[in-house]
């Protein structure tokens, strides 16, 4: 379904319930509900009543932060392979930490204003 960061990421989703799925696709995705539903394998309207409900908060605020807090390892991880290559090897490419993260233009605004903030 997603390739790259994103994708391993959905990947320990995969066996949750559909509500749990469309919580999660809804903090970090900006899809639309019908889309999310699809992938969820639900309908519109549990998708619907799902993402509305307050006891999904909880869950849909650990998501994200797994979410930020996994990626910054990742870009960290590549930071340092990147200065290890410049320093030993004398590479002197620039620096993509996105490279391997093909999918930021759908994550949900709320992602984006919160790693922008940590940025």
């Amino acid at each position: 379904m997603f390739a790259g960061f994103l994708g391993k990421f959905w990947e320990r989703y995969a066996d949750a319930p559909k509500g749990v799925k469309v919580v999660v696709l809804k903090a970090l995705t900006n899809l639309r509900l019908r889309d999310i539903a699809r992938v969820a394998g639900c309908t519109y309207g549990t998708a619907k009543v799902v993402a509305s409900q307050e006891r999904y908060k909880p869950l849909r605020e650990k998501v994200l932060c797994d979410f930020i807090e996994e990626l910054e390892e990742q870009v960290k991880s590549k930071a340092v392979e990147h200065l290890k290559r410049v320093t030993e090897e004398k590479d002197p490419s620039p620096f993509d930490p996105t490279g391997d993260f093909p999918h930021v233009q759908i994550y949900s605004r709320e992602l984006r204003e919160r790693l922008s903030e940590r940025a």
